[in-house]
């Protein structure tokens, strides 16, 4: 056995179906984006929590998968930003029941929390203050920023891009002498871009995560298929998944139809004329069969090269 092939064994109904069809959705097929339905997909003894809005839809994992960041992926996470990446070894992504799906580095921090910098931010400010009164006035403004702003408060969304507003009009009144100064602000500039620095991230790493197939089963080819048969059932919509599938999709791969290769050689072949002696009949005779051969080279040699 291969060493990297996982087989799953078990009953029928014992839920090997699910597993797979869960896996799938780690990254579907375009057509498969929305496969997911609660009503079909969720426990139906459980289904009550959601029908009756004691649990949300998109707050249900379906499935969570763990990749491991070969050497390229950390490089390119160093690309975006080698001190906020440096710990990331692994990335995490999770398909939940409503179809959207969220993502996440282990050991990486995907925003900061205002009491990670608030001390910072405070000699900073103390800073700017004897930097003359436009110094004072931007030391006052992230006070009046971030009124009501909690330690646990992570700093994302609009509070962080005003906060990140604010430092690039500070920047001029930092003094360039003081290397202290100059790492605080450094450190408090890059607080409200972390979240941005975490989406370009995923940017990196999202289109690369492969895509995940599921065939359902195995359909087979029929060893003799009436063409004719198949092409009045195929026009009238009556076709029998099971037994055609297989053999349309042969069809559809070598560029045919069964309409198309069954009229190619659904005319008898020309019969001699009564009368052999009369050259205007045989000579009618000779091109129709000239024409029916050609024909009927024209189908076997279509149907060889589809063999090889």
């Amino acid at each position: 056995m291969e060493p990297d092939k996982t087989i799953v064994a078990g009953a029928n109904e014992a839920g090997k179906t699910a597993v797979l069809r869960s896996l799938q959705q780690v990254n579907p097929p375009a057509d498969q984006r929305d496969g997911l339905d609660a009503l079909r997909d969720y426990p139906r003894s459980r289904y009550t929590e959601l029908d009756t809005g004691g649990k949300e839809a998109g707050d249900v994992p379906v499935t969570r998968a763990t990749f491991a960041l070969d050497e390229d992926d950390i490089a390119t996470l160093h690309d975006v930003d080698a001190d906020v990446f440096a710990d990331a070894k692994t990335f995490v992504l999770t398909r939940y029941l409503d179809n959207h799906r969220n993502w996440d580095l282990p050991g990486v921090s995907r925003s900061v929390q205002w009491k990670d910098v608030s001390k910072d931010a405070a000699r900073l400010k103390a800073h700017a203050k004897g930097r003359g009164d436009e110094g004072q006035q931007l030391a006052d403004e992230p006070d009046q920023l971030l009124a009501g702003v909690r330690d646990t408060t992570r700093l994302v969304g609009p509070t962080a891009n005003k906060l990140d507003d604010r430092l690039e009009r500070a920047l001029p009144h930092i003094d360039e002498e003081n290397k202290q100064a100059d790492a605080q602000f450094d450190r408090l500039r890059a607080a409200p871009r972390r979240y941005t620095t975490y989406k370009q991230a995923w940017d990196a790493l999202g289109p690369p995560i492969p895509v995940f197939v599921y065939y359902s089963q195995h359909f087979t080819v029929r060893p003799r298929i009436h063409l004719a048969n198949l092409a009045q059932r195929q026009a009238a919509d009556d076709l029998d998944q099971e037994y055609d599938f297989g053999n349309l999709c042969l069809l559809d791969l070598l560029g045919f139809t069964a309409a198309e290769l069954s009229q190619m050689d659904s005319e008898p072949a020309p019969q001699l004329p009564p009368n052999r002696q009369d050259q205007n009949a045989m000579a009618a005779y000779q091109e129709a069969e000239k024409t029916w051969q050609a024909q009927h080279d024209a189908r076997q040699d279509k149907l060889n090269a589809a063999s090889a």
